[in-house]
């Protein structure tokens, strides 16, 4: 009779640590993460599924329901989501895959931080997690989460996992997040649907279909551009793209340039106002996530992507998923903008 009460008090005092599934801040919110590791074209472990609707703690019907990144590549791996405006942070809960083995190991040695972008490198401390693998889930949703608080209730609008050790998978089952609105966010992710891309073969949809087996590749020797018509002016804050399964042998994603503009460029020109100026990724590796965010916002109707380098005669640009931030600030109707 005693240990009966006790398991139940120490259930209620769980169940009133963990915060409503009401106030959680990220369910289906836009996530990514460093690598999207690939178990087969059905089976694609994305960053989503780590903040979806589909809470599974294993497999179903074979497919593992959460994110996973890939491992033995040279940097620390990690998990962003985008809370879609400005939140000072209270608690961030994460929950661990159920399968017994190798698989529940890697979600460990890791800190949490919150961003105003994902490219802020002075991200705010949360807190962190040591070298002890957060416990495997048992399939009780009022145990299985571990929660963290933020003693300093740091204020942003992402909020990055990111791992202390380099070369390893990171994989969660759920992440739920907790806080208080501060502000809303004047950039947010920008509806494509209308928009059109300059090789007419492809539907720009396909870039944001979540399928890696469609994706934008162009090669050539000179001049080798991705070009986008908004249909609308847009103020661009930033990009977040994955790249190809062939990105870690062929290297060849870098010297990458972005600018905005309301004429229809194709060639690189020095004299574009760049939102992005020569991006080299630290490491090259299949299926990355490239975080292509600046400090400041370019405005204009067509988004340019040139690869450029004086010493390099054989280009290419390949991508498998694309999404855009920022804001609309006029339409085209016509010949004529059409300010707000």
């Amino acid at each position: 009779m005693l240990k009966d009460i006790f398991i139940f008090l120490q259930l209620a005092i769980h169940m009133y640590s963990l915060p409503s599934e009401e106030d959680n801040l990220i369910r289906n919110n836009p996530s990514y993460q460093s690598t999207t590791n690939l178990g087969s074209l059905i089976n694609v472990y994305w960053a989503y599924k780590a903040n979806d609707d589909r809470i599974f703690f294993g497999h179903v019907n074979n497919i593992y329901e959460g994110s996973y990144t890939s491992r033995n590549i040279p940097e620390k791996s990690w998990w962003m989501v985008d809370l879609r405006n400005s939140y000072e942070v209270t608690s961030v809960c994460v929950a661990n895959r159920a399968e017994d083995g190798h698989y529940n190991d890697y979600l460990k040695s890791f800190k949490i931080f919150t961003k105003l972008h994902p490219n802020d490198n002075e991200g705010k401390y949360c807190n962190e997690r040591g070298s002890t693998p957060i416990p495997k889930a048992i399939h009780n949703p009022e145990v299985d989460y571990v929660c963290f608080d933020c003693p300093s209730n740091p204020t942003g609008s992402f909020v990055e996992i990111i791992q202390t050790i380099v070369g390893s998978h990171f994989g969660m089952c759920d992440v739920k997040i907790f806080g208080n609105l501060k502000s809303e966010r004047d950039f947010q992710v920008i509806d494509l649907s209308n928009s059109k891309l300059f090789e007419n073969h492809l539907n720009i949809n396909h870039l944001r279909d979540f399928n890696l087996a469609t994706e934008f590749e162009k090669s050539s020797s000179k001049d080798i551009f991705f070009r986008i018509d908004f249909q609308s002016i847009i103020k661009v804050k930033g990009l977040m793209i994955i790249g190809s399964q062939y990105d870690d042998s062929e290297m060849k994603f870098t010297n990458v340039y972005i600018s905005v503009s309301n004429t229809p460029h194709t060639t690189f020109n020095r004299n574009l106002v760049f939102l992005i100026e020569n991006y080299i990724p630290n490491v090259f590796a299949k299926y990355k996530t490239h975080k292509l965010f600046s400090n400041t916002t370019v405005s204009g109707r067509y988004l340019l992507m040139n690869i450029y380098n004086p010493n390099v005669l054989d280009f290419k640009i390949s991508m498998t998923e694309l999404t855009v931030y920022g804001h609309t600030v006029g339409q085209i109707r016509g010949s004529k903008l059409h300010a707000y």
